[in-house]
C-alpha cells in the first residue's frame, strides 16, 4: 500500500510526483530528484503551480493518489496537465537516461 502523501505542504507535490512515476520506469525518480538540487528545487516549486494548488485542494484527486488509484489518476485532466508540466517533463527525460 503507498504511503499518503502529506496534505497542504510542498512534500505534496513531491509525493505526486513520485505516485505518477509509480508506473513502470528503469531508474528510481526519487533518486533522479534527490540527487540534482537544482531540480529538487523545481519540484518544490511546482507546490505554487495554479494547476498543482487544483490538485492538492481537489479531495478526490488527493485520495487517489493516497491509495495509488493510478487508472483514475491517468483519466483526470489536472493530472494528465501536469504530467505535461516542464519539471515533470524533465524528471521523465533524466529517468530514460538512467
Amino acid at each position: 500500500m503507498p504511503r499518503p502523501c502529506p496534505p497542504n505542504t510542498p512534500d505534496t507535490i513531491l509525493c505526486i510526483t513520485l505516485m505518477l512515476f509509480a508506473l513502470p520506469v528503469q531508474a528510481d525518480p526519487l533518486q533522479t530528484i534527490a540527487s540534482d538540487p537544482k531540480l529538487m528545487q523545481k519540484v518544490l516549486d511546482m507546490a505554487q503551480d495554479p494547476n498543482v494548488q487544483t490538485i492538492i485542494n481537489n479531495e478526490k484527486i488527493m485520495q487517489a493518489i493516497r491509495s495509488g488509484n493510478l487508472d483514475l489518476l491517468a483519466n483526470t485532466p489536472e493530472i494528465q496537465q501536469l504530467m505535461r508540466h516542464p519539471v515533470v517533463q524533465e524528471i521523465k527525460s533524466k529517468e530514460k537516461k538512467h
